[in-house]
């Protein structure tokens, strides 16, 4: 079965062509689809092609809903040797790693789907099309890069423990925790105070503990540096070293607009950790819910609550290091036992 990865460097492989030469494309042998192996090509005007041959003209006329990707039903080749394709064809460049993923999702449907070639196509597409319908969001700004970070940091953390720990961060899918493990779950919050501790919590319900279980909320007392530390590109690539599901962990960075383009335009920002605490969100630890209203909800016209905690006095007191990892730990075998990991 073909990788992203494998994806990836086949279009570097494949010479760019000028308006008015031949459209080089490459075969994907790996592939199997009803009416032959399908290719990748890139046109005159650089916009790359995925193309599946099927039989005759079908009678789906395409999908151009999404303004960054269309689905097309084309002719391609030469004189009476043309073939009919399935052609999705990535039209905007900020998206070729979303395509080259959706590309993925198509290859790997199709042996197991009994649908049409350009049935398999639609379903995907559909899948992706809240991304599909984003303009290019250009570089995240300083606040989102320390967010990123520190959420990196502790997804690194786990991975040592667990390679799928990956199926873990449900941050980047809107869930109210960063990572949840069922019955666990933790927060991650990152700064660069240099004095003090204090976070900013989001919602009545971002220190809610998820219920008959434990919320951990980790801070991390970050710096910027710009010799040495790390880059977000540098925890991803140890993530993938450490066996992450590169799949997986490309996907959850598109949904919140990081790219491989992203993470290579950003990699002068580094950060260097100074210090980690992990603090148990129990009753005694200072935070809003929804137990504080009456109602226990927000009163009528209030749409949400953001709110600063000061921990840098005690109590409450943060985890003994030990306890740390116990808590990493805890968190992949509840997961492991409510999902079969």
């Amino acid at each position: 079965m073909i990788s992203p990865d494998e994806i990836q460097r086949i279009w570097y492989l494949i010479e760019n062509p000028s308006e008015e030469s031949r459209i080089p494309g490459q075969i994907l042998d790996s592939v199997t689809t009803p009416y032959g192996p399908p290719l990748l090509a890139i046109d005159g005007i650089q916009q790359r092609h995925f193309l599946m041959p099927i039989v005759g003209q079908h009678r789906f006329r395409g999908d151009q809903h999404s303004a960054g990707i269309h689905l097309l039903i084309n002719q391609w080749g030469i004189d009476e040797r043309q073939q009919w394709y399935v052609d999705l064809v990535c039209l905007k460049p900020h998206l070729n790693d979303i395509f080259d993923l959706i590309i993925y999702d198509i290859c790997n449907d199709l042996p197991q789907s009994t649908a049409h070639p350009v049935d398999v196509c639609c379903q995907v597409l559909d899948q992706w099309r809240e991304l599909l319908s984003r303009d290019n969001a250009g570089l995240p700004d300083q606040s989102t890069m320390l967010g990123l970070f520190g959420e990196l940091y502790v997804l690194r953390e786990l991975t040592h423990l667990h390679p799928r720990a990956i199926e873990l961060w449900v941050g980047p899918r809107g869930a109210r925790h960063d990572f949840s493990g069922g019955l666990i779950s933790i927060e991650v919050k990152s700064s660069q105070q240099r004095h003090g501790r204090v976070v900013t919590i989001h919602g009545i319900d971002q220190l809610e503990a998820p219920h008959g279980g434990s919320l951990y909320l980790a801070i991390l007392q970050v710096e910027e540096t710009p010799i040495g530390g790390t880059a977000l590109a540098d925890i991803v690539q140890e993530l993938n070293t450490l066996g992450c599901n590169r799949y997986e962990l490309l996907r959850r960075l598109a949904q919140i607009n990081i790219t491989q383009e992203t993470l290579i335009a950003i990699n002068n920002t580094r950060f260097r950790v100074i210090t980690t605490t992990i603090y148990h969100v129990d009753d005694s630890f200072p935070r809003i819910t929804k137990s504080n209203f009456l109602s226990g909800q927000l009163p009528n016209g209030v749409v949400t609550v953001d709110y600063r905690i000061d921990l840098s006095l005690t109590p409450p007191h943060p985890l003994h290091p030990e306890d740390v990892m116990a808590v990493y730990q805890n968190i992949i075998t509840t997961f492991e036992h409510t999902t079969k990991m």
